[in-house]
């Protein structure tokens, strides 16, 4: 084959002659045989490889030769070095053709697979993030059912035990009452032995009030004098006696917010609860340690306050009780807040300091939390409601004369109780130091007596009674009736006492002295005739 004349193949001895040629019109490659000037590829075929000569005109030629057999004959074929460069670029053309579209191939493949990669991280990452505020979200709402949860279980204690704290006040007003009888009609004539066991009864029931006061305090039904305070200066003039609770082996540090806005809170109560905090954790560090005590503003959010009714969302006052004692594991944290459940040793504590601040806290319109764990110490944080006015200066009360009963004797006094031991003893208390008494058991006796037109100085009524009229309603409508009637009101259970203080009426709190019993109706009776 002959492509286009850029090849030719000859057979030749290994002298040199050339036999046959193809073409047989080209040019003659090696002439006659002279062997002096044989190629030695022709002469030696095996042991070269194939050269270059230039046979005609500018031209050069790739000749190879091989020897055929054992014979001294040479086939030897060369090639237009011009053709071989052609097919050479013309190959390597459509080569780079080739690659280059496999090249294209592999680019838009690796584009498409780069681009479905990010695709899939990206969703993967959506999918990370989903996941993320699930389990964010499967945890708060964990923590806010538990929050719950243990508010219900608060809430239930709390019912039960105002409940219980109302009749025990009134268990507790009959006995004070009775022993303050006795002391004054057995008087001087009384024995050591009796006068002892006198003061004996005297302090019990004392004792008893005082653990009353605090089961009520924690079901948010004491009475509270809630007004606008500075809780920075309240910590700084309240600070040195907390330390003297927290004993010389405890440091105290204030870290109190130079702009803290005022609180809404009782005054006396709040130093209470931080003294109950401050003994806790003095409890908690037996070997000593640091307290600290600090203040700032703080905005609740609604979740914040899950569990919390009586909390709302907005600005509160935050002040922050931490220690570096033993701290509590989680089972002890959960109740710490349940009235009478303590860790301590029989006899060194009640369990009830905490459960007070819980409720006075609660009554206020605040919230409470707590963060401990085992040797980490404990972060007791109150947070009352934020005052929209100005912190208010307590006003100075002159101490009530002694002698004012006796200017208003022989008043007469309508005393309105359901339990009877209280309405006797109360009677014959008021009896004692000089005012006649009406008694009646219940509201619509007593509203009976008022529509008869009985002459009374003075409405002395328990606010929780029976036959569907409160205590409250009772002094609205002898009000109605009689608009300067002085009216007194007591209670040993202040759940239904809201609203009181708007109508004008006085509110005793069981377990009440006998003696303030009677000086508190001799100042009504005092005010009523100076304003008449």
């Amino acid at each position: 084959m002959d492509p286009e004349g850029q090849a030719s193949f000859a057979l030749l001895r290994t002298d040199g002659q050339v036999l046959v040629t193809h073409p047989a019109e080209g040019d003659g490659l090696f002439g006659p045989p002279d062997p002096a000037t044989v190629p030695e590829a022709v002469r030696h075929p095996s042991s070269t490889g194939p050269v270059i000569e230039r046979f005609g005109e500018r031209r050069e030629w790739l000749t190879a030769f091989r020897q055929v057999g054992e014979f001294p004959l040479v086939v030897s074929i060369s090639l237009s070095l011009d053709w071989v460069h052609a097919q050479w670029l013309a190959n390597t053309a459509w080569t780079a053709a080739v690659c280059a579209c496999v090249a294209l191939a592999l680019g838009f493949t690796a584009l498409l697979a780069v681009r479905r990669w990010r695709s899939e991280q990206a969703v993967q990452h959506r999918l990370s993030q989903s996941r993320d505020e699930l389990q964010a979200e499967i945890v708060r709402r964990e923590a806010v059912e538990a929050g719950l949860l243990q508010a219900q279980r608060l809430e239930s204690l709390s019912r039960l035990t105002g409940g219980v704290a109302h009749d025990f006040n009134n268990l507790l007003t009959a006995i004070l009452g009775t022993v303050h009888l006795l002391e004054r009609h057995i008087g001087s004539g009384a024995d050591e032995r009796v006068r002892k066991y006198i003061g004996l009864a005297r302090d019990a029931v004392q004792r008893g009030a005082r653990l009353n006061a605090s089961l009520l305090a924690f079901a948010r039904q004491q009475k509270l004098h809630a007004t606008s305070l500075d809780a920075n200066e309240l910590v700084q003039g309240f600070a040195p006696l907390i330390q003297r609770a927290l004993g010389e082996t405890v440091t105290l540090a204030l870290r109190l917010d130079p702009d803290l806005p005022p609180c809404r809170a009782d005054a006396t109560q709040l130093e209470a609860a931080l003294l109950n905090l401050a003994i806790n954790a003095r409890d908690a560090m037996p070997r000593g340690g640091a307290v600290t005590l600090s203040t700032r503003a703080a905005w609740l959010e609604a979740e914040q306050l899950a569990g919390n009714g009586d909390a709302k969302p907005g600005l509160h006052v935050a002040l922050i009780l931490q220690d570096t004692g033993t701290g509590m594991p989680p089972e002890v944290r959960e109740r710490a807040f349940e009235p009478f459940f303590t860790t301590k040793p029989r006899g060194k504590g009640t369990g009830l300091g905490l459960s007070q601040v819980f409720g006075f806290i609660r009554q206020l319109g605040g919230h409470v939390t707590i963060d401990s764990a085992p040797a980490e110490g404990t972060v007791v944080t109150l947070f009352l409601p934020a005052a929209t006015e100005a912190p208010a200066q307590e006003p100075v009360h002159a101490a009530p004369a002694p002698d004012c009963i006796r200017a208003v004797a022989r008043a007469i006094v309508l005393v309105v109780e359901d339990d009877e031991r209280v309405r006797e003893i109360a009677a014959a208390t008021l009896r004692d130091a000089g005012f006649r008494v009406i008694a009646a058991q219940d509201a619509p006796e007593a509203l009976s007596l008022f529509e008869r037109h009985e002459h009374f100085d003075l409405l002395f009524s328990d606010i929780v009674m029976p036959g569907g009229m409160t205590g409250i309603e009772l002094a609205r409508e002898a009000r109605r009736l009689r608009p300067l009637l002085p009216v007194l009101l007591a209670t040993g259970y202040a759940g239904p006492v809201e609203g009181a203080a708007d109508h004008g009426f006085e509110v005793l709190a069981k377990v009440y002295d006998q003696a303030t019993l009677a000086l508190r109706i001799a100042e009504l009776l005092m005010e009523q005739q100076r304003v008449a």
